[in-house]
């Protein structure tokens, strides 16, 4: 399984989910809203229980407690972890979503190799470096690229 094949399979996901809610009506969009958004399928137990840290990666953890630190603890979204079986390879995921149509992505494989970066809004993802990625939090600024993809499809 390539990365490019698992940063597609993250991507399908964020596209269904959101595609589905671009054909709902109204109460249908309040529903798929409500459902956790598109990775709640797959969402772990909370990362913030020490229970639920046991066995996890690092590098995962340490993923979660920096969006946890940086868009939980100032009201601006939330994050939780997610696993998605890609093919034949077992993926964490650390989904960040905000309180608007953004949010970031950070993959990693069962060992806590970081297998991508992302910025997203809504079904757009740009994968990217990581630490060029995180440092968006600050300014919850778009990349380029990413911007360029919205303009592209609206």
């Amino acid at each position: 399984m390539t990365i490019d094949a698992i940063h597609q399979a993250y991507q399908q996901q964020l596209q269904q989910f959101y595609g589905d809610q671009s054909l709902a009506d109204e109460a249908e969009r309040f529903l798929l809203t409500g459902s956790g958004g598109p990775f709640s399928d797959y969402a772990m137990q909370s990362l913030g229980e020490a229970e639920n840290r046991e066995g996890m990666p690092e590098t995962m953890l340490e993923a979660y407690d920096y969006y946890r630190e940086h868009i939980v603890a100032k009201d601006l979204g939330s994050v939780y972890g997610v696993t998605l079986l890609v093919g034949d390879k077992i993926t964490f995921g650390i989904v960040v979503t905000t309180d608007g149509d953004d949010g970031w992505l950070e993959v990693f494989d069962i060992e806590g190799q970081p297998l991508g970066t992302a910025r997203t809004c809504m079904d757009k993802v740009l994968w990217g470096d990581c630490q060029e990625m995180r440092a968006l939090v600050s300014t919850s600024a778009l990349p380029p690229g990413l911007e360029a993809q919205l303009r592209t499809s609206a």
